[in-house]
C-alpha cells in the first residue's frame, strides 16, 4: 500500500498546479500517533491553489488508494482521517 500511495503523493506534487511543497509518509511512533500510520502535508501558494486541489482528478486518485473506514474513530475519540487547513506565516 505504501508504495501507489507514495506514487499518488508524487503525482500530485508534480500535476496540481499551485503546490508549493508536498511531503508524505509513513509515522514511526505510535506513542503520540494517536492511531494514526500515514501523514500527508501539502503547501500551496495560497489558499485559491487550495481550494483548487480538492477536486482535483490527481487528489481524487490519491485518496482512492487509502483503505479503511474513514468514518471510524480511533483512539481518543479521534476520527479515522484529519484534515486540517490553515493560512500560516513564516518568522
Amino acid at each position: 500500500m505504501d508504495q501507489r500511495l507514495h506514487e499518488a503523493a508524487r503525482e500530485m506534487a508534480e500535476g496540481i498546479p499551485g503546490v508549493c511543497d508536498l511531503t508524505f509518509g509513513r509515522s514511526f511512533t505510535t506513542a503520540r500517533s494517536c492511531g494514526y500510520t500515514h501523514c500527508l502535508n501539502v503547501r500551496f501558494e495560497n489558499k485559491e491553489a487550495g481550494d483548487r486541489y480538492q477536486p482535483h482528478v490527481l487528489h481524487s486518485a490519491f485518496k482512492k488508494h487509502l483503505t479503511g473506514n474513514f468514518s471510524r474513530t480511533l483512539s481518543h475519540n479521534m476520527p479515522g482521517v484529519l484534515c486540517l487547513d490553515w493560512e500560516g506565516r513564516r518568522g
